[in-house]
């Protein structure tokens, strides 16, 4: 087989408009000139891939690493607070001045929790490039050898719907609310939103106020703080799905 008989890598995306961030067409002509211009049967090309293929896995690998190490921190810290607390609370017999550092202390995990749900949502971000990466890579990979098909499980295509797939089933309604609070993200959500609610009852118990009415505020505060987090995680992660530019979408018989 000649060069000019061999398939190139991009024979089943023509040049032109493809899918960008927010989902806006963008002309994708100067990438596509670049890649009809290589060869599949180079060995440099599936050398390459591949250790682009490997570099994506383990920046992965230290994404989750670094995300489940900070989450495991929180509830350390916030472990080792509630013991601090219980040791001063007997010899503090829970007067104002309990109340006072309890808040404090508290008010400082609630800051790290914060903090914590920022770079995990940093960290899905960074995953999702990554998937999106390699999905690109697979594509190339068919292209080199179009016979491997049927042994890819993982995603060949680089659009959204494609890439998001390679996260398993989509859960949605109840489902979806039960699903995310079984995620590492969810379950950050639930405790920051809980230590809110707590530190909104402690202040307030700090100030003379019956403890009725911290509770009827503490719970409302618990709530709202869930939802705004939830809403602020869920806009946070689809920003980072509209920011994928598709160069190899799906085509139309398998979406």
């Amino acid at each position: 087989m000649g060069a000019q008989d061999r398939p190139s890598l991009d024979e089943s995306v023509p040049a032109g408009p493809h899918v960008g961030p927010g989902g806006e067409k963008v002309d994708s002509a100067p990438a596509m000139e670049a890649v009809a211009g290589l060869d599949p049967q180079d060995p440099r090309v599936l050398q390459i891939l591949s250790t682009e293929h490997w570099s994506l896995l383990s920046a992965r690998s230290l994404v989750y690493n670094e995300a489940f190490t900070r989450v495991g921190t929180f509830l350390t810290l916030v472990s080792m607070s509630l013991v601090g607390l219980a040791l001063l609370a007997q010899p503090m017999e829970f007067g104002r001045t309990f109340l006072v550092v309890a808040a404090i202390t508290l008010a400082f995990d609630l800051l790290v929790g914060l903090a914590t749900i920022a770079r995990v949502l940093g960290a899905i971000d960074e995953d999702l490039s990554a998937m999106h990466g390699m999905s690109r890579i697979r594509h190339g990979y068919l292209k080199i050898a179009p016979q491997l098909r049927p042994y890819f499980t993982s995603p060949v295509h680089d659009d959204v719907r494609s890439v998001m797939a390679g996260y398993g089933r989509v859960h949605t309604g109840i489902y979806g609310v039960v699903y995310f609070l079984s995620t590492s993200l969810g379950l950050m959500v639930l405790l920051v939103s809980v230590i809110a609610g707590i530190v909104s009852v402690v202040v307030i118990l700090a100030t003379g106020t019956d403890a009725a009415i911290g509770v009827g505020i503490g719970l409302p505060v618990t709530l709202a703080s869930f939802l705004g987090l939830g809403l602020l995680a869920r806009r946070s992660i689809l920003a980072g799905q509209a920011a994928l530019n598709s160069l190899f979408p799906s085509p139309h018989d398998e979406t």
